[in-house]
């Protein structure tokens, strides 16, 4: 079970030729653009990350550049550092070569996030020990990426053992923090700003994860218990006017000791889990205003279920899931928030951390994971070219029934399936038919990346259908949009 232990892997780099080719949105090759590894690379090696919590994050701008913080321990000294790559959606290297500052620990820091503002600022906030008996919220920035200030105190905790559970963009740009003050307090602190007073929210029980979301004028609050299997993710919320409701558990689910995915996509906000039973398979669940509804299977039936979530939503509207499935880090892509396309990386070596992900508007994700080094952890990353999900649309007529099958919306520069059938009514015999995009014709697989970015096309399934001198012709459409570009 990974939660805030450990987890990893690594896998071999592809040529920077195979990446542009794999981005690229001109003629079609004979192979098309089959979803999977556009390139993978070891970003930082042998990192003593000695934490309690999650190591390392990552968020992204709309182009797919992505930001990667984490805190580790100073190779042969003392104390523990900050670093920052800004990475390109191409580059296997750090834009200007990896940051690094200190701490600002006596002893102890962890927990990074990293939040890229709409001034294209990176935040980075970290926990670290102050002193002997409290801790502080640290903060370090980076406008467009370059340059990262040495860190400042934002806030202080009242413990020297707190934790950064979330940090989140939230309402006017105001980055929300919730931290915890350890075993045994039972309530999580919400700051609407970096330094804003801490809202107190108690809590059923200690505390092991927190996420945070933004829908509707509210903020969303989901917890997990520590170490805990059999029991839900909870959540509250809190209205416009400040005030935060007591948490309530969501129905037929289980947390399984880990993290939840909430992100609050364009279909709305979403969370993954596990379901509640000992199958633990995934499942997403649909905000309805006020309450997550009943929960949904995904397309995820491995035999080795998914114990970590991190959850993403990009500027087209998808929910991103990734999460580690024994030795393979599975990433998952919702067009629609609801039905997931998934693609696996395969690992070689141990898992040691949380798996996390973020994502531009094109399609292309950047993930990265922890695996077991010779002496600590290699932090790995790896660009994915996300795949689609399909779903069909039926038309009947007098001398038959038309499907066609093709994307969901939004459909990334990637291969997908698409096809269509006929079947004659009874007396009736087909006579021709087709299968078009746009008036022209298509074979399957079709090729996302040659299409145009940020259109919508239409799939048309056409066949004629005789009897007795008669005939009938039943056409079925099926509407999809490409990705746009940042």
């Amino acid at each position: 079970m990974l939660a805030r232990m450990s987890m990893s892997r690594r896998v071999r780099s592809l040529a920077a030729a195979l990446a542009a080719a794999a981005l690229a949105t001109a003629a079609p090759s004979a192979l098309g653009r089959p979803a999977g590894i556009v390139d993978q690379f070891t970003l930082a090696g042998d990192q003593n990350f000695q934490a309690l919590g999650q190591p390392y994050d990552i968020d992204a701008t709309p182009d797919g550049t992505a930001a990667i913080g984490w805190v580790s321990a100073r190779p042969n000294q003392s104390g523990r550092a900050v670093h920052l790559c800004w990475l390109e959606l191409t580059a296997s290297s750090c834009t200007g070569g990896i940051q690094t500052i200190d701490s600002l620990s006596l002893s102890g820091s962890g927990d990074p996030q990293v939040v890229i503002t709409s001034d294209n600022v990176v935040h980075v906030i970290w926990w670290h020990d102050s002193s002997p008996t409290s801790a502080a919220i640290a903060e370090a920035t980076a406008p467009g990426g370059q340059n990262l200030s040495a860190g400042h105190d934002v806030a202080t905790l009242s413990t020297s053992v707190g934790d950064l559970l979330a940090a989140k963009r939230g309402p006017g740009d105001s980055i929300w923090l919730v931290t915890y003050d350890a075993v045994p307090a039972q309530h999580v602190e919400v700051r609407t700003g970096l330094s804003a007073v801490p809202e107190s929210v108690p809590t059923p029980w200690p505390i092991g994860y927190a996420q945070i979301a933004f829908v509707g004028g509210q903020a969303v609050l989901t917890i997990e218990k520590y170490g805990t299997i059999g029991i839900e993710p909870y959540y509250a919320t809190r209205s416009s006017s400040g005030t935060w409701s007591s948490f309530q558990p969501v129905p037929h689910t289980w947390a399984v000791g880990t993290n939840v995915a909430l992100a609050t996509t364009g279909h709305g906000l979403r969370l993954v889990t596990a379901i509640g039973d000992a199958s633990y398979k995934p499942v997403v669940s649909k905000w309805n205003g006020s309450a997550f509804g009943n929960p949904r299977r995904t397309a995820d039936t491995n035999s080795c279920t998914p114990n970590t979530h991190d959850g993403w939503s990009d500027p087209s509207s998808r929910l991103l899931d990734v999460s580690w499935e024994c030795e393979e880090v599975a990433v998952a892509n919702y067009p629609d928030a609801l039905h997931a396309a998934i693609f696996r990386l395969k690992a070689t070596s141990t898992p040691t951390y949380q798996a996390q992900i973020a994502s531009g508007t094109r399609g292309i994700a950047t993930v990265a994971y922890t695996q077991q080094s010779a002496t600590a952890n290699d932090l790995q990353v790896a660009h994915v070219l996300l795949p689609d999900s399909t779903h069909s649309v039926s038309k009947h007529g007098a001398g038959g029934r038309v499907t066609v099958t093709g994307p969901r919306s939004c459909l990334p520069p990637v291969n997908v399936h698409v096809g269509w059938a006929r079947k004659a009514a009874r007396g009736w015999t087909f006579r021709s038919g087709s299968l078009r995009l746009g008036g022209k014709a298509v074979s399957n697989p079709l090729d996302g990346a040659t299409l145009a970015a940020g259109k919508s096309y239409t799939l048309t399934g056409t066949a004629t259908f005789s009897k007795a001198g008669k005939s009938s012709t039943v056409t079925a459409k099926l509407v999809f949009k490409t990705c746009a570009t940042a």
